[in-house]
């Protein structure tokens, strides 16, 4: 396992002292639905040098960023602009990480500071992230992005459901088309979600559950037999 994916592993496991999964669980360990029902859209970052290099910059932030999190419910894409991402969403709750053309850089003699935003595609909370780095650090600049874009969408826009319950092998539906099998691990936007659970034999269940940023709920759901 890379260092990035550690590190990410590691922001997980400071929000609760008993989580033990791994990246890999995080979808379920027997998963048989769509692995990605939301997406992370990385538009065109404008880098400390400017907007000619920000087909480059972005490329790298993006491929660090697919790194943390598409082994999770979301999907890294690289688009051009904000209109793109709109455009290709499918889930009010996609993420969209963009640079403001009028303010996205304070230069310093010794650190400097770059601006970036987050955003839900429709809502209103909005995240801004300011990294603050040394010249001696520009080559590593992407790295330190994705894990500082990562931290704060961890802590501000996510948060995870842990699902356990029975019988052995029931389906569990917590977002339209992603099925999974307890036991399993979610990172879903914040807000109410609504939990379907069946199994053949057994009478349907349906739950709320509330999914705080930065937080882990656990759900143990246990279905009854059908009379």
């Amino acid at each position: 396992m890379s260092r990035r994916n550690t590190a990410v592993i590691a922001i997980l496991l400071c929000l609760t002292p008993s989580f033990t999964h791994s990246a890999e669980q995080m979808i379920g360990e027997k998963d048989a639905g769509v692995r990605h029902p939301f997406m992370l859209f990385v538009t065109s970052l404008r880098p400390p040098q400017g907007g000619r290099l920000a087909a480059v910059f972005s490329k790298a932030v993006f491929l660090e960023l697919k790194g943390h999190f598409d082994t999770t419910t979301y999907q890294t894409i690289l688009v051009e602009d904000i209109e793109s991402a709109q455009s290709m969403s499918n889930h009010k709750k996609d993420l969209i990480i963009y640079t403001d053309t009028s303010d996205w850089h304070v230069p310093d003699s010794l650190f400097s500071t770059l601006i970036l935003w987050i955003k839900y595609r429709t809502g209103f909370l909005l995240g801004r992230t300011e990294l603050r780095y040394t010249k001696a650090q520009l080559k590593s600049l992407p790295v330190m992005v994705a894990e500082k874009l990562s931290e704060k969408i961890y802590n501000e826009f996510l948060g995870q459901v842990s699902l356990s319950g029975g019988p052995p092998n029931m389906t569990m539906c917590l977002v339209e088309r992603l099925h999974v099998t307890p036991p399993c691990n979610l990172l879903l936007p914040a807000g109410q979600h609504t939990l379907i659970s069946s199994y053949d034999g057994f009478a349907r269940r349906v739950d709320t559950i509330d999914v705080l940023p930065g937080m882990i709920t656990r759900k143990r759901v246990l279905l009854l037999p059908e009379n």
